[in-house]
């Protein structure tokens, strides 16, 4: 089920981020899912690593990594 398969992915993507705490693990849970909707749509990994790499630059800019 694809579904189950996208939960699945973003929790793993959520823990793999090693979150300091629930909050921001949700957050990274939320990302997940879109990475994995942008895969779901697009049936290619290349546009989800664009849009990976594009929210990496936007919150090292924001942050000030």
């Amino acid at each position: 089920n694809i579904s189950v398969a996208l939960i699945i992915s973003s929790l793993a993507f959520s823990f793999v981020h090693m979150p300091k705490n629930f909050a921001v693990g949700f957050l990274y849970f939320i990302c997940g899912m879109i990475l994995a909707g942008i895969y779901s749509t697009r049936k290619n990994v290349f546009p989800s690593y664009i849009a990976h790499a594009l929210a990496n630059l936007m919150f090292y800019f924001y942050i000030g990594f």
